[in-house]
């Protein structure tokens, strides 16, 4: 009898740990991003991914690539490239509506190696989607080609 116990009050405490460490870290578990696991592409590679975007949109078809702009609201509203979306980095989570249904990422910054931009694919990245991509130029670079942007502010 008294081992009876003994075995339903361990099992409780097992069940209990298992349950404070599972609140404590999250029931699902995240990957670990290092920066080198961050894919870096080129103007060409993103001017590239954008036209696939156009072609698929052309169609009448939702592409399967999101383009995100992680800066501030006022930042994306004062120019941005068209077609990505505003999703400033402190407002990401798991689970995030706006990153379903796409099985390519990217991402751009306002320069090359653009820390928001990395830490915003780093943090896709770490909650399981694998074609996450990084801009290396970023709109410094943008600009400096003269390429079009999407300006909310003037119009």
């Amino acid at each position: 009898m008294m081992t009876l116990k003994k075995s339903v009050l361990m099992i409780g405490c097992v069940v209990t740990l298992a349950l404070l460490t599972c609140m404590s870290t999250g029931c699902s578990k995240e990957v670990k991003v290092n920066d080198s696991d961050v894919e870096l592409i080129s103007r060409a590679e993103f001017q590239d991914a954008l036209a696939d975007i156009a072609k698929e949109e052309q169609k009448g078809k939702r592409s399967n690539t999101l383009l995100i702009d992680p800066r501030t609201s006022y930042h994306y509203e004062s120019g941005h490239i068209d077609g990505a979306i505003n999703i400033p980095l402190n407002e990401i989570a798991k689970g995030d509506a706006r990153l379903e249904g796409y099985s390519k990422i990217l991402v751009y910054g306002e320069r090359g190696e653009d820390p928001r931009a990395k830490a915003m694919c780093k943090k896709i990245l770490s909650y399981g989607h694998k074609d996450v991509r990084m801009y290396i130029g970023g709109l410094i670079d943008w600009r400096s080609q003269d390429l079009p942007l999407v300006n909310e502010r003037n119009n």
